[in-house]
């Protein structure tokens, strides 16, 4: 436990604390030498556990920017590009390694030689450690 005292209250923080697993914490008071327990207990629930892929892609249809929403069980190292129909890559609009949970990246709808990218369907791959995810988006004018 990380302990600091704030005004006359002490505070213990628990960095070991894992996000996947449950918790039971009892708050107590000690006056000198004396205890009280306060509370029989505070649970603190394990959040759901993340996997690797694609949440959202879009808007689809859309004209503006892309918004691709993604998660990663643990930091890694990722790529995301962007394919128009014939296989072609526009554009690479997040790579490199990033920390783990749900993380947003943005494609400009650009294409790498910065024209924009004309109306029609694209496709958005995701590459993270031993998988892909892919998305169809489509893009108007």
């Amino acid at each position: 436990m990380e302990r600091s005292i704030e005004g006359g209250t002490v505070v213990e923080l628990d960095r070991s604390a894992l996000s996947d697993h449950t918790y039971r914490y009892r708050l107590v008071a000690r006056d000198g030498g004396v205890v009280t327990i306060l509370d029989p207990g505070i649970v603190v629930d394990a959040l759901a556990r993340l996997a690797f892929g694609l949440r959202d892609v879009g808007p689809s249809p859309g004209v503006g920017p892309v918004r691709i929403a993604f998660s990663l069980a643990h930091a890694a190292e990722i790529e995301i590009d962007v394919f128009d129909v014939q296989g072609r890559r526009l554009a690479s609009p997040a790579s490199g390694e990033w920390p783990a949970g749900a993380q947003v990246a943005q494609w400009d709808g650009r294409a790498r030689d910065g024209q924009l990218a004309p109306a029609g369907l694209y496709l958005v791959r995701f590459r993270y450690p031993r998988g892909r995810d892919r998305r169809a988006l489509v893009r108007v004018r």
